[in-house]
C-alpha cells in the first residue's frame, strides 16, 4: 500500500507542478473537484448552470428518476438535443427537474474516505462532486457537503436570496447551510444552535472564507463577514503533515484565477460541460469557441474537456487503486486484472444480444446520467455512479495506462459497419497488441476479432489532440504534428484495416491517409492550434 500512496502523491505533485504554466493542468484541478483550490466558489457557479438547465428543460425529471446510468432520456431522445436551437424546451411530455420537489432525506451522508478507494489523502482528495453527479450516485451516498449543496440549490429554487445562503464545512467533515439567520444541519434537515466541529470553509457563489487556501472575502462581502463573525470562534489549523503543507502552498498559487475568462473556463471544467444551444452551458462557452461549435458533436468543447478530465483522472484515488490491482506479471495478465476490477466498480449489465465482438449480457462500462452531450465524466464519477459513455471511458482507462507507462492512443472512429451515424471512442495500444473498449480489454489474436470502423474523426495522444474531419480541422497541436500522430494510429491498428478520413462531413466523401495529409498541407495556413 505504501507504494500506491507514493505513486498517488507523485501524481499530485506532477499535476501541481505542471499547472504552473499549463492551463490544461490548472483547469484539470477544477475538473477533479478537489477542495484544495483557491476558488471553491467555481464549483457552485458551474453547478448553478446545471441547476438552471435542469429546472427548465423537459426530460430532466425523467432522467433523475431513472435508477441506473442507462438513462431513459438519452436512450429515447438524446440525439434530438444536438439538433435543437435556443428556444427548445426539451422532450415533449417530459418534465423539468424542480429542485423544490426533491426528497433529500433519501440521501445518505458519509465520510469522504468511505466513498473513494485507497490510497486516499484526506486533505487533498476531499472533493465536492458535481451536482449533476451527486444527485445520482449509486445508493444516493454523498458527503455532508454534497448534501448541503443540494439543500443550497433547493433553497435557491424557493426564492431565497443567495447573498444570504452559505455552505459551511467543518473540520469533522460535517456540513451546514446558513439560510439568513438560520443554521441548518445537513443530517437533521432542521435548524440547530451550534455545530459539532470548527468551520474550515464558508462560501457561496460570490464569496469565500477559506484560511487553508489563503482566501478571505470578508472585506468585500458584508453577509460573509457576518457569518464568519457569528460562527468562527477560532481558526483551525488543518491536520496536515509536511508533504500536505508543501503541496497546499503550491496549489494556492497554481489554482488562482485572476480574470473572469479563467474563472468561467474553470467552471466549465468543473462540470465537464458540453451542452447544447438551449442549455446555460452555452452561455459560459461563448467567447471560448466559435458560434458554430455549439452545433458540432465532436467539438472544440469536447476536445478541451476530454483533456481536462484525462489530467484530473491522474490524481484520482481510483486510478492509483487500479494500478495496485494490476500487480505484476505479463502485460496481458496485468491488463485483464485491470479490466476485471474496473468493470466490477464501474460496469453495468448491457443488452441481451451480442454487439459485434462483445457478448450478450456482458458487464460493460457505459452510461449516461443525463442526455448525451450535457457533460463528460471522470473516473471518480464512474466509481460513484457507474456512468460515462465511450468518450469518458476511454480517457479514464487512458489515465490508468498513462500512470502504468503503457503506450497507447485514444481514437474516435465513425462506427461504420456496426452502426451508421454513431461514432465511438476507445483505446489502442501503440504496438497494436490490445484495445480497451468501454472497460473491456481485447488482445489481438487471443480474443475474438474486433470489427472494422469507419473514418477517423479525432484522437488524443498524451495530451495532444485534434479533430480529423476535413472541414473541421482543429486541435491543440500544429498541423504538421497531426501527420505524425496519424502514423502512430496507423501503427496501432496493425494494418487490420485501412485508415480513412472524411474530406468533409456533409458529403461523407472519404480520403486515404495520403489524401488527408495532402489536405492538411493545403489548409496549414488557416489552421491555428487552440491554446
Amino acid at each position: 500500500m505504501d507504494a500506491h500512496f507514493t505513486r498517488h502523491k507523485k501524481a499530485w505533485e506532477n499535476l501541481a507542478k505542471r499547472a504552473q504554466d499549463d492551463p490544461y493542468a490548472k483547469y484539470a484541478l477544477y475538473a477533479s473537484r478537489t477542495l484544495a483550490v483557491k476558488h471553491p466558489d467555481v464549483y457552485l457557479v458551474g453547478d448553478n448552470a446545471f441547476y438552471e438547465g435542469a429546472q427548465k428543460i423537459n426530460g430532466f425529471r425523467e432522467s433523475y428518476d431513472e435508477p441506473t446510468a442507462l438513462g431513459w432520456c438519452h436512450m429515447h431522445s438524446g440525439h434530438e438535443f444536438f439538433e435543437k436551437g435556443e428556444d427548445y424546451k426539451g422532450i415533449p411530455d417530459g418534465k423539468p427537474l424542480l429542485f423544490g420537489d426533491l426528497k433529500l432525506d433519501k440521501y445518505r451522508p458519509t465520510q469522504a474516505r468511505r466513498i473513494y478507494p485507497e490510497p486516499y489523502l484526506p486533505l487533498i482528495d476531499y472533493r465536492l462532486g458535481p451536482l449533476a453527479l451527486t444527485l445520482k450516485t449509486e445508493g444516493k451516498v454523498v458527503t455532508s457537503l454534497e448534501l448541503a449543496e443540494m439543500i443550497y440549490f433547493q433553497a435557491k429554487a424557493t426564492g431565497v436570496d443567495v447573498d444570504h445562503l452559505f455552505l459551511i464545512l467543518c473540520d469533522d467533515e460535517e456540513a451546514y447551510l446558513v439560510n439568513g439567520g438560520n443554521l441548518i444541519s445537513v443530517r437533521s434537515g432542521s435548524s440547530v444552535s451550534s455545530m459539532s466541529g470548527n468551520p474550515v470553509l464558508i462560501f457561496n457563489e460570490a464569496s469565500v472564507w477559506y484560511p487553508m487556501m489563503a482566501r478571505d472575502d470578508r472585506a468585500q462581502n458584508g453577509p460573509l463577514r457576518e457569518v464568519v463573525n457569528r460562527f468562527v470562534k477560532r481558526e483551525t489549523e488543518p491536520a496536515a503533515d509536511e508533504w500536505d503543507l508543501a503541496l497546499i502552498d503550491v496549489l494556492k498559487d497554481v489554482s488562482a484565477l485572476d480574470d473572469d475568462a479563467k474563472f468561467r473556463m474553470a467552471a466549465l471544467a468543473s462540470v465537464r460541460a458540453g451542452g447544447w444551444r438551449f442549455h446555460p452551458y452555452a452561455r459560459l462557452w461563448k467567447g471560448f469557441v466559435p458560434e458554430e461549435d455549439l452545433d458540432i458533436d465532436i467539438s472544440r468543447r469536447l476536445g478541451l474537456i476530454r483533456e481536462f478530465d484525462r489530467l484530473a483522472n491522474s490524481v484520482s484515488p481510483a486510478t492509483a487503486y487500479l494500478i495496485g490491482v494490476m500487480g505484476d506479471g505479463t502485460i496481458e495478465e496485468r491488463l485483464r486484472c485491470l479490466s476485471r476490477e474496473y468493470l466490477l466498480n464501474t460496469g453495468v449489465v448491457r443488452e441481451a444480444e451480442a454487439h459485434g465482438w462483445k457478448k450478450a449480457w456482458r458487464l460493460e462500462s457505459w452510461g449516461h446520467l443525463w442526455p448525451c452531450g450535457l457533460m463528460e465524466h471522470t473516473i471518480d464519477d464512474a466509481f460513484r455512479s457507474r456512468t460515462g459513455h465511450c468518450v469518458s471511458q476511454a480517457h479514464m482507462i487512458a489515465g490508468v495506462l498513462e500512470m502504468a507507462e503503457i503506450p497507447h492512443v485514444v481514437v474516435n472512429f465513425d462506427r461504420g459497419g456496426v452502426k451508421e451515424g454513431v461514432n465511438h471512442h476507445f483505446v489502442l495500444s501503440q504496438d497494436g497488441s490490445f484495445l480497451f473498449d468501454d472497460g473491456i480489454v481485447n488482445f489481438r489474436e487471443v480474443d475474438p476479432p474486433t470489427e472494422d470502423y469507419g473514418p477517423l474523426l479525432s484522437f488524443s495522444i498524451g495530451g495532444q489532440w485534434a479533430s480529423t474531419v476535413g472541414d473541421k480541422l482543429y486541435g491543440n497541436i500544429p498541423s504538421e504534428k497531426i501527420a505524425e500522430k496519424i502514423d502512430q494510429i496507423s501503427n496501432a491498428l496493425a494494418n487490420r484495416f485501412e485508415l480513412r478520413f472524411y474530406a468533409d462531413e456533409p458529403s461523407k466523401k472519404t480520403l486515404s491517409k495520403d489524401g488527408f495529409i495532402r489536405l492538411l498541407e493545403t489548409q496549414a495556413a488557416e489552421y491555428v492550434p487552440l491554446q
